[in-house]
């Protein structure tokens, strides 16, 4: 990966040892049940006696609302009890003391007025008008009140707890100071930043420079670079930590040919970031700040309206009179670029998602423009804060596993011995599954093993690349007795014999389809090709009485269909096999007739594991072309590999820890399927699925082992592709109801989208910021009033704990270290969070903790995915040139995290190389200013990078929260190990997990409905 670099930087600050506190004065003020009862008595006014009355007055709406129009206040989320620090600081939203007042008794009055109106109780306007008459003989008062910063408790492991306030008052103090430092010199345009408004429940705050302009196709295109700053802990670190992060927000600014308009992606609202000349609100002070409303599709007008709860809906009344009025919906969506940058009036300018089409700015910055931004971030940090120090490569040990072949060895050599370890992984996997009973063969150790698998091709071009995928990867020779071989002429030649041999497989059905055989001395391979007959056509969604009904009814009917069909070409359920299955994209009217959820529950009702993989095509989504055709074959050879991995095969990265690590020490993960209600599917489960595995090697080379997966009905170890298939009973006629209510809540051709979805993460400023469960181990928040919210999660807490009793004990057996993944597993198993946990110790329910079992080991991975970033950015710092770039490695321990005793670092931090479709973005691109090309043959040229899009690897976290130290456990080397499960040999690209996990993880194709017209094959 270029320079190996011995030292990287991260783009984190911690306070200083032994410094002064950080003491800020701010205005505070009180929560609205604390000035008077009238408002308490309103909204429980009229509430069912059997109901239990609010304890609290809702202010969500009006949260909003403050967030809007007074950018310059600090909302507080509500406390969930479980916080550690003084309930004296549960304050509802504050202000630095030096600044002027930003909501004036005059704007304050207006809005609580309105407010008011919208509680629970207005039906009756006696009780309205008590409430009204309360507020204006006592109004709320600021009340002034000093907080420390930084200054926090800590956990009985030693874990920084941030209290509640700091998440969101000390990076909004720090995003001032970054404020007020001279504008980024960038080589070109001088760049200005001004916070962005940050909701009650989003931690962190938000920069974001002016819109920049760039010239690309004949057009001019607009975006601005944005910096977000994250308050963190880090397990067993007494002190948190600031993450900086930087990115780009892309503006949308050509209206569509056809109809003059932008395109806003319909069921969605669409984020659009305000700064306005004047105050406003009447009296209040000019702010900088930019503000945030939204664009929403009204039904009954027709029209994009401004959302009722931004400034132009809910708060019109106060704005009436505003000198520079907003600019209307229509006007935004026809002119979009009038309003960008400077000039006079309200600037308003719309983001751009994805689904509006192409941009020419792509995203990202590269490492050494990230070290350039921090550098200058760092000019606005206090005395009381530091940039933490560097971290050294580690030096346990290799960093690489045994087996991972290096990008520069794909000779034909190594590509041999790959596909024969391939052979030799598959052999194994039907042994162990006649071994287990579930073999399709009895074991005769005399003979190979005997894989078959199923082919259904849609289309003959796909056959043909399958087929000669599965020949590659598996080093088969000869073509198998392939008709189309077999008639002379060459396959998609158009010639005579050619067509008799597609009529073969056209002809071919469940019970005689077309066999392709090869023999290797490892294994026989068997392949039967079938039509797809229709399988993969949309689901009839239009039969039902609703939405819902119809999607439960074509579902089923298709899962029926397909189980029947498997089952006449001779699929027994208790025999997993595999199918790849080719399967069209882009031709179905709504989401919710896309069939491959219901292809893929019918063929595990027939015990087969499947992987799809899309027709070869070209044409156009979303405004953006595509073109399958070119990545046939490799779409076709990552289609195997992948169905593969569902049979349990897996090249085991071999470790070279060597004595560091006990003599035959498992492999074993737990993660909970439970996808959020904003990820890729858009479905959620009430009750998350908790899925374990279990990877024990061999120990005869090669990297085999054999991975067992947790049967929930049988409560034991069963193999993998079993567990696979056996998840598929959960998924009844009532959890697809549940999914089909997510899925038509974002589908714009139902009956009834919900306007409330947003758009892809970079619309809308607070989306995924506040963690499900903090970093700090607090509680998860509710909803006002949402008592049962918090029933569901302690029972599904409950739920995760008794899985663990089962599954814990049976770790005992042997020498095993359990991987599990902080964000995935805190909030269910509350062992695993930052403020819970300490060294060495274990907890899986309301016993206390206790000593880890000899036999095991516990480490818990973290990465910076999402927009939490939990991991901040990194870069390598001892290039002789002074280029910060990437390299890959084991870095740490982190010195932070050291006991009392200085000798027990127990978190480390994993790199990889660059994936290889990013593997020539320079790590000194520059998006801002030319730069010179440094080698090649353009070195010297002067090129702009704005147009290339910019991938750093992320930096994991390595928490080894468990081991033996008195028995000569060396937590580094359970670290590297983590890190080189990450090298699989079978991957192209290092995993985001180590290789359990991973495989863990992938348990959800089997549970949620997979992501809508997308590919899962394609990316391993």
């Amino acid at each position: 990966m270029g320079i190996p670099y011995t030292r990287i930087a991260r783009s984190a600050a911690r306070p200083t040892a032994g410094a002064e506190p950080l003491i800020i004065g701010y205005r505070a003020m009180q929560r609205p049940e604390q000035w008077n009862t009238a408002l308490l008595e309103l909204v429980n006014h009229g509430r069912d006696p059997e109901a239990a009355p609010w304890r609290t007055v809702p202010t969500r709406r009006l949260d909003r609302a403050l967030t809007a129009l007074c950018p310059e206040l600090c909302t507080l989320p509500r406390p969930t009890g479980a916080e550690p620090g003084d309930p004296a600081h549960d304050y509802w939203f504050l202000v630095p003391r030096d600044i002027p007042d930003p909501l004036p008794p005059e704007a304050l009055e207006g809005m609580l007025n309105l407010w008011v109106a919208t509680l629970p109780g207005t039906g009756a306007p006696r009780q309205v008008a008590d409430a009204l008459r309360a507020l204006r003989s006592a109004p709320p008062v600021w009340r002034d009140t000093e907080l420390d910063l930084f200054g926090c408790p800590t956990s009985e492991g030693g874990t920084a707890l941030p209290r509640p306030y700091q998440y969101r008052l000390a990076m909004d103090w720090l995003a001032r100071r970054i404020e007020q430092l001279p504008p980024y010199a960038s080589g070109g345009e001088l760049l200005h930043f001004h916070a962005v408004p940050r909701g009650p429940a989003d931690r962190g705050a938000e920069l974001m420079s002016q819109p920049l302009r760039h010239e690309a196709g004949g057009k001019v295109w607009w975006w601005s670079v944005v910096i977000r700053l994250s308050l963190h802990s880090v397990p067993f670190d007494p002190l948190p930590r600031v993450h900086f992060s930087f990115g780009v927000r892309r503006w949308a600014t050509h209206p569509s040919r056809t109809t003059g308009r932008l395109y806003l992606p319909p069921g969605r609202r669409t984020s659009v970031y305000l700064r306005c000349p004047v105050p406003w609100l009447p009296g209040a002070p000019l702010t900088g700040r930019f503000t945030i409303a939204r664009l929403e599709w009204a039904r009954d007008r027709g029209s994009h309206v401004w959302h009722e709860n931004d400034p132009a809906g809910l708060l019109r009344p106060l704005t009436a009179n505003q000198p520079s009025p907003l600019p209307s919906p229509e006007e935004l969506l026809t002119e979009p670029a009038a309003r960008l940058g400077e000039g006079p009036g309200v600037r308003a300018a719309v983001v751009h998602s994805a689904a509006m089409g192409t941009h020419a700015v792509e995203r990202g910055f590269m490492s050494h423009q990230r070290s350039q931004l921090f550098d200058w971030v760092r000019g606005a940090l206090p005395a009381q804060l530091v940039a933490v120090p560097d971290l050294g490569r580690s030096t346990v040990g290799d960093h690489q596993p045994h087996n991972r072949p290096s990008r520069q060895q794909a000779d034909e050599a190594e590509l041999a011995r790959t596909a024969e370890d391939r052979r030799t992984a598959l052999a194994s996997a039907m042994s162990f599954l006649a071994d287990e009973g579930y073999g399709d063969h009895p074991v005769d150790p005399s003979r190979p093993a005997v894989l078959t698998l199923r082919l259904v091709w849609t289309t003959h071009r796909m056959r043909r690349e399958a087929i000669a995928a599965l020949a590659s990867v598996l080093g088969l020779k000869g073509d198998g007795g392939d008709p189309e071989h077999a008639t002379g002429s060459a396959p998609g030649s158009g010639a005579d014999g050619d067509g008799e041999a597609e009529a073969a497989y056209d002809n071919a059905a469940p019970g005689t389809p077309v066999v392709l055989e090869w023999h290797t001395p490892e294994l026989t391979v068997h392949l039967r090709c079938l039509p797809s007959a229709g399988l993969g056509d949309g689901l009839a969604v239009g039969t039902g009485r609703t939405v819902r009904e119809s999607f439960v009814k074509g579902v089923m009917e298709r899962r029926r269909t397909v189980a029947q069909w498997l089952t006449a070409d001779g699929a027994l359920p208790d025999r997993p096999a595999l199918a790849v299955v080719e399967i069209d994209q882009g031709v179905f009217g709504t989401e919710l007739a896309d069939p491959k959820y219901a292809l893929r529950l019918g063929c595990a009702d027939a015990g087969v594991v499947t992987q799809f993989v899309l027709v070869p095509r070209r044409g156009r989504q979303n405004g953006k072309a595509y073109n399958t055709e070119r990545s046939a074959a490799h779409r076709a050879r990552m289609s195997w590999l992948d169905g593969f991995r569902q049979l349990g095969v897996r090249v085991l990265p071999e470790h070279s820890l060597g004595g560091l690590l006990p003599e035959g020490l498992r492999y074993a993960a737990v993660w909970a399927v439970k996808r959020r209600g904003d990820g890729p599917t858009r479905t959620a489960l009430r009750h998350p699925l908790p899925v374990a595995l279990l990877m024990t090697p061999e120990g005869s080379g090669g990297g085999r082992a054999r991975i067992h997966g947790w049967d929930l009905e049988r409560a034991d170890w069963v193999p993998y592709p079993a567990m696979l298939v056996r998840l598929t009973r959960s998924t009844g006629p009532e959890r697809l109801k549940e999914f089909a209510a997510d899925l038509n809540a974002t589908d714009p051709t139902v009956t009834d989208p919900d306007p409330g979805a947003e758009t892809e993460p970079e619309t809308d400023p607070g989306s995924g910021a506040a963690a499900e469960d903090g970093d700090s181990g607090e509680a998860p928040r509710k909803a006002e009033g949402d008592l049962g919210g918090v029933r569901l999660r302690e029972e599904q807490r409950r739920a995760m704990e008794g899985f663990l009793q089962h599954v814990l004990p049976t770790l005992r057996s042997a020498p095993t270290v359990l991987f599990v993944h902080a964000q995935n597993l805190r909030s269910l198993w509350t062992w695993v969070q930052d403020g819970r946990v300490g060294r060495d110790l274990l907890r899986s329910g309301p016993a206390p903790a206790s000593g880890l079992d000899p036999d095991l080991r516990l480490v818990r991975i973290r990465d910076g995915g999402g927009d939490a970033h939990e991991t901040p950015g990194w870069w390598g710092t001892d290039h002789p040139g002074g280029v910060n770039g990437l390299s890959a490695g084991l870095w740490g321990p982190d010195p932070a995290t050291v006991d009392r005793s200085g000798k027990d670092a127990r978190v480390f931090y994993s790199t990889t190389e660059k994936a290889v479709q990013f593997g020539q973005s320079a790590v000194r691109a520059d998006k801002l200013a030319p730069r010179p090309v440094t080698q090649g043959p353009r070195k010297g040229e002067l090129v702009l990078d704005t147009e290339v899009p910019a991938w750093n690897p992320h930096l994991a976290e390595i928490a080894v929260l468990g081991c033996h130290r008195q028995d000569g456990d060396e937590p580094a080397a359970y670290a590297l190990l983590a890190h080189q499960l990450r090298q699989a040999a079978d991957y192209q690209d290092a995993l985001a997990k180590p290789l359990p996990l991973h495989l863990a993880e992938k348990a959800e194709e089997y549970v949620l409905p997979l992501p809508p017209r997308a590919e899962a094959a394609d990316t391993p």
